[in-house]
């Protein structure tokens, strides 16, 4: 394989794997219904003083926080939420996770350029073969993708508590995500279990389009290798 022909491949690898997973996690960070569903299932509405009324304007907000310029407590007017839901360490620490959330969307785009650059690289160098060869980039980088959630889903199962520790560390350059949960409403409506249902679910849907984009690719590659010489 020339580097040419394995630059390309390696583009459309890593921004399979991209979007393979930042995909999901954005559905997951802007599905008011997702976090609803969850908070039920912990019984938030019988274990604050939130039920589903109240919190469903406060999901609202959140979402609408992520996807903006506002601050939060403007969002949260914006939906009829009460404005003095959250403290000020709070508040702080959501202006950290929308900088998080705004990096995942921008790493997803970076992805979906990565593919489309190398894919349309790897067909002009090589114009009779060059989708086979994108096809079989795709499929390395789901079969990467897979073998990513293997291991990570190993270690959360083992310890989800450190992972989840480890994360904040990694992620945040202060100690405005350690609240207390007799006292701050943030962790009270998103609680631990809450984290741990959305990674385990962020998992799975992870795994469930890897393995369809690996079966998919794999499929279409054969397909293109064994059509007739002059066909191609």
């Amino acid at each position: 394989m020339n580097v040419p022909r394995a630059f390309s491949a390696m583009l459309v690898s890593a921004g399979t794997a991209i979007l393979l997973v930042t995909i999901p996690l954005v559905q997951i960070l802007s599905d008011r219904a997702y976090f609803a569903a969850v908070q039920d299932r912990h019984a938030i509405g019988r274990t604050t003083e939130f039920g589903a009324e109240e919190i469903a304007p406060i999901n609202e907000a959140i979402v609408r926080f992520f996807a903006s310029e506002m601050s939060l407590p403007d969002a949260l007017a914006s939906t009829g939420a009460p404005v003095q839901v959250f403290g000020d360490r709070e508040i702080d620490h959501m202006e950290d996770v929308r900088a998080l959330v705004r990096a995942v969307g921008s790493t997803r785009d970076l992805g979906t350029v990565l593919v489309v650059l190398g894919g349309g690289l790897a067909i002009l160098a090589r114009p009779r073969d060059g989708l086979r060869s994108v096809l079989n980039a795709v499929s390395r980088g789901a079969a990467a993708t897979i073998g990513l959630l293997a291991l990570l889903g190993a270690i959360a199962l083992a310890d989800f508590g450190a992972l989840f520790t480890q994360f904040h560390l990694v992620s945040f350059t202060n100690d405005l995500w350690m609240l207390d949960p007799r006292t701050d409403n943030l962790i009270r409506i998103f609680p631990f279990g809450f984290w741990l249902e959305a990674t385990l679910t962020l998992a799975v849907r992870c795994a469930f389009w890897s393995v369809l984009v690996l079966v998919g690719a794999l499929t279409l590659s054969a397909l293109a290798r064994r059509r007739p010489e002059g066909l191609r």
